[in-house]
């Protein structure tokens, strides 16, 4: 009874927070509007009041077709690397990352501004969604369960393709109008590839599909349905689909009802009008010709994107796919034999590299190793002969980097946490700073290059309201030309030979590559194919295109010879622009928002640290057969203080506790306490344990008495990913009490009054290597290391060490995996047991042990990838097999052994509309030492392999 009185009680130390924290030192400030309160490191209050003003004009436009909101939270992050932003509810608010993307995935958009429409259309359609069964859950649970609802009721291509829908509707750029944004689908479409509607929503592991699905494919749907069935139905779909999420089955019916088909129906409708769209587009066009130097592999689809030529002809190209994480490869175009150079997880995948003299040059992101809202780019050199690497700047943001002809200089943009961009030069060996341009009004540089003389610089830049122009800046005298003035074109990714300067662009409705004479400023078009090109280079002798090219097996190099003399001049090309998204602008605004944004002066006063405003996330009244449960969850928006407080009122002990828990991240150890206080009535074991002075021996008597139970704890989540594993390290202390008073039981054993003090220390530490198709990885190691011991002489005494790991290995075949498992637990329980801390071999049932040892060798395996969806609600993606054998043998009165052999089949399945996979299958076991039933079968349910 006192073993599970204080097991109950015990509070465990373990973190409320949900995200990343910054640096402890960062000044935060706030503005407060009546819709929006932005959050925002002190030195970039310009920006923040930018913000202000885009967020609070937008939103009435933003809401127009979705819903009204409450009062948000923004805020805006300063130190990470990387180009993003995004929308919740748990806890509620917005968060944008500062940096600019370096590609021209965001259009010829201010990355603040688009970043406001699209985030803020999401917080609208949360509220849309709040409707219904998902209101009454939302009421009684909290955000959380808001959370679960939506993701029930409605497909996660509505949420973003709705909110890509409307930055194209509300702007003059958007994603919906790059010809890029949808050249995956269009490559898919040509090849007579239509996959079933599940598959596109849930993806595969044998066929390709865009990686971005749910924005590419979601935006198409969006936008087919308002085009079709006019903005009401899409209304009407929103309404009744998300107001009943107790029903999985209702999006499909709410469809059918907004536009008289299926979803599926819908889909297929929708690929015929792209298929008619997209092949009207090309009719009477003249295509170049080009020779593939990569070919489609058959199941591995591939990007091959950003080659460069190397001085002796060979090919340099950056690469991911389906087998390969980001990778730069060398490619010998005579013999067709490729060489691995580097890979790593945190490559810049989407940002070009450069080559020269041997010595290849690109950008890659390294996390700090404890706040995770702060990351670097930094930039590495490789000698292509000798595979020497090295990191030549440390705590940057240093992104698209060129090295010049001579190897000496490297050219690179640099955009700081206090939101200024800069074009550098840099010392190719030590990264020191040479040279800063100026860049008065602060507009964003995009992917400078040298020319082949190492005199000029090429690069993109973006003005905030004005568009792109495409540069030329002489070193010598600093002077920059604007080639290609400010215009809404999405120009991008530009080099030069001396003569010429080709770049991307969508001008004529279909990506390709274009040429401007640098003297006479003549604009031509150089290649014309059927799905775009993208990503030129140029050979060492000026004689031969490279370039990207969109296939529905990924991205494929092709190459081509230059000869100016067949190259169409721009007043000859004929635009075939796709103005699908012309209903959508006028379903909305009728032309772009972002031309009135008001510059008022917002008042700024200093953050004040408090978890509570506007930010309760989690709540609950649940009520149990034996209890009512009342708890509320909080977190400030910073993601550093988070409270838990509960109230329990059991109804078969007439009794209250109530508990109150805190994390507080904002330090380098996360600190956790937290308590509970509460009274406590139970009923004797038996009657023959109550003394005859009770009187009636039938009667049910029962005791009381009072707990109190505190902890503390202290734990250190370190980051340490580099290169091609994901390495993470926590350390951790916790200390708990429990005492247990005014116990008085009528009992003629040891009154169970008194005090138990634990602490706990422990480390956990993984390091892995996987891609996409892996199931487990391929490369790994996990280890728990605990103790927990009473050292301060509490009533109750005892301790517990607990080791285990997991070691894996490739497996025969590729995606098949070895891992081995070994475990060993010691307790000394003088008059307390601690929790065990390891799993028991395989279908025995847990037997308390002093000393246990264990050890297992698991070899799983795909057997089958059917992408079967059954009657719209399960979407088998993946079918599998484990092989296991377990070896335990422990020690407490007698020596015991727990063998087991058997097969675990596992299915990686989807359901209804949810996006995350469930693993559900059944374990066949075999148990040596079971003699009374040596032969067992269970069930599996878990949320990975």
């Amino acid at each position: 009874f006192i073993f599970q009185s204080i097991n109950n009680l015990q509070a465990q130390s373990t973190s409320l927070i949900i995200g990343n924290q910054n640096p402890f030192k960062v000044k935060w400030n706030t503005i407060e509007t009546p819709q929006f309160t932005i959050i925002f490191p002190k030195e970039i209050e310009k920006d923040a009041q930018k913000v202000a003003n885009t967020l609070n004009y937008v939103y009435p436009y933003v809401a127009k077709t979705s819903a009204k909101i409450k009062p948000l939270n923004v805020v805006l992050q300063t130190n990470l690397a990387e180009s993003n932003g995004f929308a919740t509810i748990t806890p509620r608010r917005m968060e944008f990352y500062n940096t600019p993307p370096q590609t021209p995935f965001a259009g010829t958009l201010d990355w603040y501004s688009l970043l406001s429409i699209h985030e803020l259309r999401h917080i609208t359609q949360f509220s849309r969604c709040d409707r219904g069964f998902t209101k009454i859950a939302h009421i009684l649970f909290g955000n959380s369960m808001q959370n679960v609802m939506m993701m029930t009721a409605m497909p996660n291509w509505f949420f973003e393709g709705d909110a890509v829908a409307t930055e194209t509707a509300l702007t003059n750029s958007g994603r919906g109008r790059l010809p890029q944004f949808n050249v995956e689908m269009r490559s898919l479409l040509f090849a007579g590839k239509r996959y079933d509607y599940e598959k596109v929503f849930f993806g595969s592991y044998k066929n390709w599909y865009p990686l971005d699905a749910s924005y590419s494919f979601g935006y198409q749907f969006v936008t087919f349905i308002r085009n079709t069935y006019g903005l009401g139905a899409m209304n009407k779909l929103v309404k009744k689909g998300a107001g009943m999420s107790i029903n999985p089955y209702l999006f499909s019916w709410a469809m059918r009802r907004a536009t008289g088909h299926t979803p599926s129906t819908n889909y297929q409708l929708m690929l015929n009008k792209l298929d008619s769209t997209w092949n009207a587009q090309l009719e009477g066009i003249k295509f170049t010709e080009a020779t593939p130097i990569t070919k489609p592999e058959k199941n591995n689809w591939t990007y091959n994107n950003f080659a460069k030529y190397t001085n002796d002809g060979n090919i340099i190209v950056s690469r991911y796919g389906q087998e390969d994480i980001y990778q730069l490869v060398l490619i010998n175009p005579k013999t067709n034999q490729e060489k691995k150079l580097y890979s790593s997880y945190l490559m810049s995948n989407d940002v070009p590299f450069s080559v020269s003299q041997y010595q290849l040059v690109w950008a890659e992101t390294k996390n700090d190793i404890r706040w995770g809202n702060r990351s670097y780019s930094n930039i590495k050199t490789l000698d292509i002969n000798t595979g020497k690497l090295n990191t030549i700047t440390k705590k940057a943001k240093y992104y698209a980097p060129a090295i010049d002809p001579s190897g000496k200089q490297i050219v690179c943009v640099e955009y700081n946490n206090k939101n200024i961009c800069s074009l550098l030069i840099l010392d190719a060996i030590t990264g020191q700073i040479s040279k800063r341009i100026p860049n008065p009004e602060n507009e964003l540089f995009q992917t400078p290059t040298w020319s082949n003389d190492g005199k000029n610089i090429v690069f993109i830049k973006l003005h905030p309201t004005k568009g792109k122009a495409l540069c030329l800046l002489n070193i010598e005298t600093g002077i920059t030309e604007n080639l290609i003035d400010y215009s809404n074109e999405n120009i991008a990714y530009p080099v030069c030979d001396g003569n010429y300067i080709y770049y991307d662009s969508p001008i004529s409705g279909i990506d390709n590559i274009y040429a401007i004479s640098i003297n006479t400023k003549e604009i031509f078009q150089v290649t014309s194919r059927k799905l775009g090109s993208y990503y030129p280079a140029i050979s060492n002798d000026g004689s031969k295109l490279l370039f990207s090219e969109a296939t529905d097996q990924g991205y494929m190099l092709m190459e081509m010879p230059l000869d100016s003399l067949k190259w169409l001049p721009l007043n000859k090309v004929e635009k075939r622009l796709d103005n699908s998204f012309n209903i959508l602008v006028e379903q909305e605004q009728k032309k772009s928002i972002l031309d009135s944004v008001p510059t008022n002066n917002y008042q700024v006063s200093k953050y004040a640290l408090t978890p509570f405003k506007r930010n309760a996330y989690s709540w609950y009244v649940l009520s149990l057969p034996t209890a009512i449960n009342l708890s509320l969850k909080s977190q400030n928006p910073l993601s550093s203080f988070a409270t838990e407080g509960a109230y329990n009122y059991n109804y078969n002990e007439n009794a209250n506790s109530f508990q109150l828990n805190t994390s507080y991240a904002g330090l380098y150890p996360i600190i956790n306490m937290g308590g509970i206080v509460g009274r406590r009535v139970s009923t004797y074991d038996s009657i023959t344990n109550v003394p005859n002075i009770l009187g009636d021996s039938t009667k049910a008597y029962t005791y009381s008495w009072n707990e109190k139970s505190a902890y503390f704890g202290l734990e250190l989540p370190l980051n340490l990913s580099s290169g091609s594993y994901v390495s993470n390290l926590t350390l951790a202390v916790n200390a708990a009490y429990t005492n247990i008073s005014d116990l008085h039981r009528f009992e003629l054993f040891k009154n169970s009054n008194g005090t138990f003090f634990p602490i706990t220390y422990s480390l956990d530490y993984s390091r892995r290597t996987s891609w996409l198709r892996d199931m487990l990885p391929t490369w790994g190691q996990t280890i728990h290391l605990s103790y927990a011991h009473t050292p301060f002489n509490g009533d109750f005494n005892g301790d517990l060490l607990s080791a285990q790991g997991v070691f894996y290995f490739p497996g025969i075949i590729k995606h098949h995996s070895l891992f081995f498992e070994a475990a060993y637990e010691k307790q000394n329980p003088v008059n307390y047991r601690f929790e065990s801390k390891i799993l028991f071999p395989r279908a025995y049932k847990y037997v308390f042990e002093k000393e246990i040892l264990k050890g297992s060798v698991n070899y799983t395996f795909p057997i089958a990838y059917p992408d079967f969806s059954l009657i719209h609600s399960l979407y088998f993606k993946r079918l599998a097999a484990n092989l296991f054998y377990d070896y335990g043998i422990a020690k407490s009165t007698q020596t015991n052994y727990y063998r087991s052999t058997g097969i675990e089949l596992k299915s990686e399945t989807f359901v209804f509309h949810i996006p995350i996979p469930f693993i559900v299958g059944l374990r066949g076991s075999y148990l040596f030492d079971n003699i009374d039933n040596e032969y067992n079968i269970e069930g599996i349910f878990a949320l990975s392999f």
